[in-house]
């Protein structure tokens, strides 16, 4: 008989690749690669994410138009809708839901 899996949920490390900039064409994504995620957790789903600012504002309540968040595609932010002003800079945090035989 098969050892049955256990879901052992995690948080992975924040995500903060991106540095905002003024020019109309940047775009702020954060997101977690298909390659990272294997590393850090090869049998893993991921499940939830959690997008801020580097200070700790949650996304949707930056003012930012068109800010996205979610698990397939990340953060993303394009300095396009938000001009002059542009995007803050974000991070973003995902959490796994790894299979683990005990």
């Amino acid at each position: 008989m098969a050892t049955p899996e256990v879901c052992n949920p995690k948080w992975l490390p924040w995500i903060n690749e991106m540095l905002p900039t003024t020019d109309v064409n940047d775009v702020e994504h954060e997101f977690m690669t298909v390659a990272k995620q294997r590393e850090l957790c090869p049998s893993g789903k991921l499940t939830r994410i959690e997008c801020v600012t580097t200070s700790g504002i949650q996304h949707y309540s930056t003012g930012s138009i068109g800010t996205t968040c979610d698990v397939i595609s990340g953060l993303t932010c394009r300095n396009s809708e938000n001009y002059p002003i542009g995007c803050e800079d974000f991070k973003s945090d995902t959490t796994v839901n790894a299979k683990v035989i005990p």
